[in-house]
């Protein structure tokens, strides 16, 4: 069996910053010193000279493109490549940049840093505080703010040439500021701080979170988009707000860029969201956890911040699961009867198309689950198993405090239960009893097939394996940590580090797969293999 790739994210580096050109292209900055780009609607990156953190990037004439990288601005040549300009910045990192015309703009930072364009090149402006400048906007040359570290609010009515500080009512950080033409001016800021400027006074406004807010733009006309942490992106007026709806990974959100009705939104873990398709996963590298290959319908992968995959019509397509934590698990007896589970206790059951919390009270982290459609057993962190029977959960007593990571079986009153520590249960549908197995791994995987075909794997290459007398370790291919285990046929298959691949046909073990960076973190399928993991990759192979 040879294994493909079918969905692969660009990176798993946070996206910081982002700018759309006169020609409608988007263009990102990452964390990771490289710039992405979007060009005949598949995204790809250009490396920068000497890496580094991409805080801000704009252009100004057509064809012009600057970034912010450090104590540096770097200015791309019109054969793709990245140079420094000569800027001086005093040392101080750069935060970003913003401009009002192709002639008019502004590079901003630390130690109170403004540089102003001119002709002769970026000279500094007189700010008078040495507070971190964090954006930078205006309506006209005479009408420029500035805000940043600890409330700070600076304006300048001679081009930036000096700033004056403004009185402000917060001591929050502000991240970013906007100005809508003739109207209002709104800046956002660390603990959900959103802070108006409607005539000559600053007031701060109830805001809908309390999470880090870290962009603002104008929408259109009366209307601003703000967006932050936990994927959240805020509609209003500046005085009135509403949680926009995301469709797509929940990660933290750092800029937002484009037109409206087809905006680009970026942030962690390589996620770019696309408004025209209701704030939907364009592009996303976090990690995939958990994937469900059922006999029949489609198969679904899930992982962090509620990203997800399913398998339609012979492709993955990103779905919408409604809510913000990141899924670690899914199980269920078809495609249209099954649980995911994950963070801050989170059980998500999908019946027919639709997907419900199922109300639980804990803030227990939830690794695996189990689920035949009448009954469920989910585990994780401290020990913590939860059981449901007729509709309701319930709480089992484990008798450990380890971190349980996988629940599996064949049937109800039969299920294994893995973890750190080499922790392995049995589970008879009333209570667990303790397993020794002879190792104090963490054991992350668990294959059962047939009440004698019972395998367990985890770090450091562990292979144990039961036959109903005993559990015995095995030989294994790698000393490198193992995700997961799975039969298709008369052949075994194991994943995990360095995105290796191993089968086992008989005695001998081969390897199936190209060794490169990250961890496969789960599979499935019974006639097919599915394998899921970081980078929000999805690997198929058919027998």
């Amino acid at each position: 069996m040879a294994l493909s790739t079918v969905v692969q994210g660009l990176t798993d580096a946070s996206l910081l910053a982002a700018y759309t050109d006169q020609a409608g292209t988007p263009w990102v900055g990452s964390s990771a010193g490289a710039v992405l780009t979007r060009t005949g609607g598949v995204w790809h990156s250009e490396p920068l000279p000497g890496g580094g953190l991409v805080t801000g990037i704009w252009g100004g004439e057509v064809g012009e493109l600057l970034a912010t990288v450090g104590t540096d601005l770097l200015e791309r040549d019109v054969e793709g490549l990245w140079h420094p300009l000569n800027v001086a910045s005093g040392g101080n990192i750069l935060l970003g940049i913003w401009g009002l015309s192709a002639t008019d703009a502004w590079v901003h930072g630390v130690g109170g840093t403004i540089l102003r364009r001119t002709a002769a090149g970026w000279v500094p402006a007189t700010t008078g505080t040495t507070e971190e400048i964090w954006g930078v906007a205006g309506r006209a040359l005479d009408d420029l703010i500035a805000v940043g570290q600890n409330g700070t609010i600076l304006e300048s009515r001679d081009s930036g040439v000096t700033w004056v500080g403004q009185s402000s009512p917060t001591m929050r950080t502000l991240f970013a500021v906007a100005a809508e033409p003739g109207g209002r001016t709104v800046a956002v800021g660390s603990g959900g701080t959103i802070i108006v400027r409607d005539g000559d006074t600053w007031q701060q406004v109830v805001s809908p979170t309390p999470l880090n807010l870290f962009d603002v733009t104008v929408a259109s006309p009366g209307r601003f988009t703000v967006l932050g942490d936990g994927g959240t992106l805020l509609e209003g007026d500046g005085f009135t707000w509403h949680q926009a709806e995301v469709r797509g990974a929940r990660e933290n959100l750092r800029a937002v860029t484009g037109p409206a009705g087809h905006r680009t939104a970026v942030g962690w873990a390589g996620t770019i969201l696309d408004e025209a398709a209701g704030w939907g996963t364009a592009l996303a590298g976090g990690s995939l956890y958990g994937v469900h290959v059922p006999a029949s319908g489609p198969a679904l992968a899930v992982g962090t911040g509620g990203l997800a995959y399913e398998r339609q019509g012979g492709g993955w397509t990103p779905i919408y699961i409604p809510t913000p934590a990141s899924l670690y698990a899914v199980a269920g007896p078809s495609a249209s009867d099954r649980i995911a589970v994950g963070d801050s206790g989170t059980i998500m059951h999908q019946q027919g198309g639709a997907w419900t919390r199922e109300i639980f009270a804990t803030g227990a982290f939830l690794r695996s689950v189990w689920y035949d459609g009448t009954h469920a057993l989910a585990v994780g962190r401290s020990g913590t198993v939860l059981a449901r029977e007729n509709g309701s959960w319930r709480s089992i007593a484990s008798g450990t405090t380890q971190f349980l990571r996988r629940v599996a079986g064949e049937r109800w009153d039969r299920l294994y239960v893995v973890g750190d520590s080499g922790t392995a249960m049995v589970w008879d549908g009333t209570k667990l009893a303790n397993l020794s197995v002879s190792t104090e791994q963490n054991l992350r995987g668990i294959l059962v097939s047939g009440e004698r075909d019972v395998w367990f794997v985890g770090d450091l290459g562990t292979i144990i394996r039961g036959e109903g007398t005993g559990w015995t370790p095995q030989y294994s291919p790698t000393l490198n940590d193992i995700r997961g285990i799975r039969r298709v046929g008369s052949s075994y298959y194991i994943v995990g580090d360095f995105r290796q691949v191993y089968r086992l046909d008989g005695t001998t073990w081969t390897s199936i797969g190209v060794q490169a960076p990250g961890f496969w973190l789960d599979l499935a399928g019974d006639t097919e293999l599915v394998v899921v993991g970081e980078l929000g990759r999805i690997d198929e192979g058919q027998r």
